[in-house]
């Protein structure tokens, strides 16, 4: 009979070392076991501000009903809290991200295509084409490449040729226009400079032009 009652402590004892015990949580809040489903959402709405808790912020109470007020509440935290503040930093990206415009120019300024209909070009004179821009040019900074003809076989294989020998540069207006940028096109091995500046002879070709804007000057 002793032995049989010490067997039987013995499992009674073995029995409740192994009963799960519940993990609370080293929050605020005690009544939020890390167990729990919701715990990482209870966390999340106490770090912004959602709830407060109850019984003067000593616990959670996760099981107890939530009032009309109380639901409406929660709405409203969420919002000034977590919704307004994103919409401003979405805001805020999109009025700082660079403006970008673009254009693909023929040999003869024709604008292929654009990102911009208010984006036009000029041919000058041979070699030299007007760039003019939605906005002041001051605000932006301006890439350009040559760019070839595929409509015809010859004049694909002349522009090939030209544009292998054929520079290419940007700068901004100095004759007072503040959306014009000057673009320069040079065939750089013909071997003479019949131009006034001494630079090889101006060719047309065709070329794009990517500008990127902000409204901090570059």
């Amino acid at each position: 009979m002793f032995i049989s009652k010490m067997k039987l402590l013995i499992t009674v004892l073995a029995m409740a070392l192994i009963v799960p015990t519940t993990a609370y949580a080293a929050h605020t809040w005690p009544d939020v076991p890390d167990s729990k489903f919701y715990h990482d959402a209870v966390e999340w709405a106490e770090a912004n501000g959602m709830t407060t808790g109850c019984n003067g912020g000593t616990a959670f109470c996760p099981e107890d009903n939530v009032t009309r007020g109380e639901n409406i509440t929660f709405a409203k935290r969420y919002d000034d809290l977590v919704v307004q503040p994103a919409l401003e930093e979405i805001e805020d990206n999109i009025n700082n991200a660079p403006r970008v415009y673009f254009a693909r120019v023929d040999a003869d300024g024709t604008v292929a295509k654009t990102s911009h209909t208010a984006l036009a070009v000029t041919n000058a004179s041979v070699g030299y084409y007007i760039v003019t821009l939605p906005e002041n040019a001051d605000n932006c900074t301006v890439n350009t490449a040559l760019h070839w003809d595929h409509s015809g076989l010859f004049s694909g294989l002349g522009n090939i040729v030209y544009n292998n020998e054929a520079l290419i540069w940007s700068a901004h207006d100095g004759d007072g226009n503040a959306k014009d940028v000057n673009v320069f096109v040079r065939y750089a091995d013909d071997g003479a400079t019949t131009d006034s500046d001494s630079l090889p002879d101006p060719v047309d070709l065709g070329f794009s032009v990517t500008a990127y804007c902000s409204d901090t000057a570059p």
